[in-house]
């Protein structure tokens, strides 16, 4: 399970530029989590993310700071 400060780009969210995604169905944060953890898209574009295997394409930044990622990273 996703930890909950993952979650505070919520209020953001409903300030978000386009209204269509000012919606319960979108900044509900049972709703997000349950998309984030079931790694479904949060727009319900269709999408299905998943996780990667780290390799040079990625910044420094991601390579020297993998703990903050880790539950994004493919081991």
């Amino acid at each position: 399970m996703i930890n909950n400060y993952k979650y505070k780009n919520i209020r953001k969210l409903k300030t978000f530029a386009h209204t269509e995604y000012n919606k319960d169905e979108f900044t509900n944060i049972d709703v997000v989590k349950v998309n984030i953890n079931e790694m479904g898209d949060l727009f319900n574009r269709g999408y299905q993310y998943y996780k990667v295997q780290l390799d040079n394409a990625f910044s420094d930044y991601i390579s020297n700071n993998q703990s903050k990622y880790y539950e994004w990273i493919k081991h």
